[in-house]
């Protein structure tokens, strides 16, 4: 019964908000193109679909309530088209108002929770910290006169290197043939989707998600690896690069490690659950236990996040969070070009699922990301998991 609701409701709502054009969309707003970024989706959006959509999804929950798993699917799938149903009204206005991009964000609150007004506080202090290693207090006078609030005492936690490095050996001694997919990646000027596509099969073959039916396709659309686990397939789009080995090897981890391997067990035990904040924790953590020392993840994401939705008191624009962001990349060390990129990419995963000119109106889902990765550090600091409980960690056994 789940499997067949879920043909019948196959789309998350992110899917609806992946960006098509985000390569010449930044070059159009960096040459001064284009006032705000146009965003192409992958998926067709129209307010008569997401009717029909909520109609049919009442009806299934009226005939299958006594049914508890199919219940939490229906559920699930109902709040992310009440979504849907607000981001069609604020786009089909000429003016949005305050009131709707407010009824659009309590829709998403209600599903994913609410920002931490500490963490964002904490990210400033990280910031400022970051401008006094590398001498950039100019830049730092200039992000702190834009945001109406004062950094935290404490910076974001991170684990100690005893902790870190201990999780780095458990990560080879508990799933050691990924380890060595990983480990065999050459160092390249350039890796192309065909041969990424090759270096995934292996990692898929080393957890045996082969066996299960999960495999790699490339595709035309899209700029993003996508992860489909009801359909068990990894989408790589043919116009994928990346020119870092260490980047490759993080994604692979990050989607194979963490999301495949835990999508191996057996769903009919489990409750259906639209995501998992403990889960984007653990991917990201096996990004990190990659590299060499510690580095956050997703903290521009979430803080990208907070200032459009005026987590200090005021809602901004597109314009404004990027222009925040293109400072602070400065501060940690981008240069004039790069910074530009990454300011731009991360304020686009706050708008993709928004309007650029409307303050406020994003799609705040990836805040998951940097909260699940600091409670997953938090508890792991806490304690010492053996191999096999580090190895429960990913296969949710």
């Amino acid at each position: 019964m789940l499997l067949q609701l879920q043909e019948k409701y196959p789309v998350a709502l992110y899917a609806y908000f992946r960006v098509t054009n985000s390569t010449s969309a930044f070059e159009r707003y960096k040459d001064g193109t284009t006032k705000y970024p146009f965003f192409i989706h992958l998926e067709r959006l129209n307010a008569q679909n997401v009717e029909e959509k909520l109609v049919k999804i009442e009806e299934d929950l009226s005939k299958l309530k006594r049914y508890k798993k199919t219940t939490s699917f229906l559920q699930w799938r109902k709040a992310e088209y009440s979504i849907l149903q607000h981001f069609c009204t604020l786009r089909n206005k000429k003016h949005a108002s305050e009131e709707d991009v407010t009824a659009y964000l309590e829709a998403q609150y209600n599903l994913y929770g609410g920002l931490d007004q500490e963490l964002f506080q904490s990210i400033l202090a990280y910031i400022k910290s970051r401008a006094v290693e590398s001498e950039r207090l100019t830049d730092w006078e200039k992000v702190s006169k834009r945001v109406n609030i004062r950094p935290t005492a404490h910076t974001l936690p991170e684990p100690d290197e005893k902790t870190f490095n201990y999780y780095k050996q458990m990560f080879v001694e508990g799933f050691p043939e990924l380890f060595a997919v990983l480990d065999s990646i050459d160092n390249k000027n350039e890796y192309v989707s065909k041969g990424i596509k090759q270096i995934f099969e292996l990692a898929l073959q080393s957890i045996e998600a082969d066996k299960a039916g999960w495999s790699v396709i490339r595709t035309s659309g899209g700029s993003s690896i996508i992860v489909s686990k009801f359909r068990s397939k990894i989408k790589l789009p043919r116009s994928f690069r990346t020119t870092s080995a260490l980047r490759l090897r993080q994604i692979i981890a990050h989607e194979v490690g963490g999301h495949v391997q835990r999508s191996l067990i057996d769903k009919e035990e489990h409750e259906y659950n639209g995501y998992d904040d403990t889960e984007e924790g653990l991917a990201i953590l096996l990004e990190q236990l990659v590299d060499d020392h510690f580095v956050h993840k997703r903290a521009m994401r979430y803080f990208a996040i907070c200032l459009s939705i005026g987590a200090d008191g005021k809602r901004r624009d597109f314009n404004e969070v990027y222009d925040i962001l293109r400072l602070t990349y400065r501060i940690l060390g981008y240069g004039p070009v790069s910074s530009k990129q990454a300011a731009f990419n991360e304020t686009t995963r706050a708008f993709r699922g928004g309007l650029p000119e409307v303050p406020g109106a994003v799609y705040i889902k990836d805040k998951i990301y940097l909260e699940g990765n600091i409670n997953a550090w938090k508890n792991l600091q806490a304690k010492q998991l053996s191999v096999k409980e580090f190895r429960q960690l990913f296969t949710g056994r």
